[in-house]
């Protein structure tokens, strides 16, 4: 699929949520994501693949011109992987809404969130939801 995606130029929405692709699928959809040009939304929800598969994604994320919305709901992810997908945000000026809830952050990864957010001005949706920040996270900054 990822070599695929490298190639194809047609492609807008690619939704491959609970299908178990693991640590090295993603990896790899970070790769694709270097030089895909038509992704404009990405499914990757309940895929369980943790911080080395956020890892992986972001280091693509960074170089993407086209993606606008990321779906990355319960992947078991914690502040150590937000702290990437921040930095990847910091530089990425094309996605404008992404999903995050079920994880496992926390108010480090809320924190680290916060400092992307002022700096990054293409987003426009942020979604948290049963995670570990309560009020303490969200209204410190």
């Amino acid at each position: 699929l990822s070599e695929a995606l490298q190639i194809n130029t047609s492609l807008n929405v690619l939704d491959i949520s609970r299908n178990r692709i693991g640590v090295d699928g993603v990896i790899s959809l970070g790769e694709t994501l270097k030089t895909n040009t038509s992704l404009r939304e990405l499914c990757l929800s309940y895929n369980d693949f943790g911080n080395d598969g956020i890892v992986g994604l972001c280091d693509g994320l960074e170089m993407n011109k086209s993606l606008r919305t990321l779906y990355l709901r319960k992947n078991d992810f914690n502040d150590e992987g937000l702290n990437a997908l921040s930095a990847a945000l910091k530089i990425n000026t094309t996605v404008t809404s992404i999903h995050l809830e079920e994880n496992m952050i926390g108010i480090k990864g809320a924190f680290a969130m916060c400092e992307m957010l002022k700096v990054n001005t293409s987003l426009t949706g942020l979604f948290f939801g049963w995670d570990d920040v309560y009020d303490y996270g969200y209204n410190e900054y």
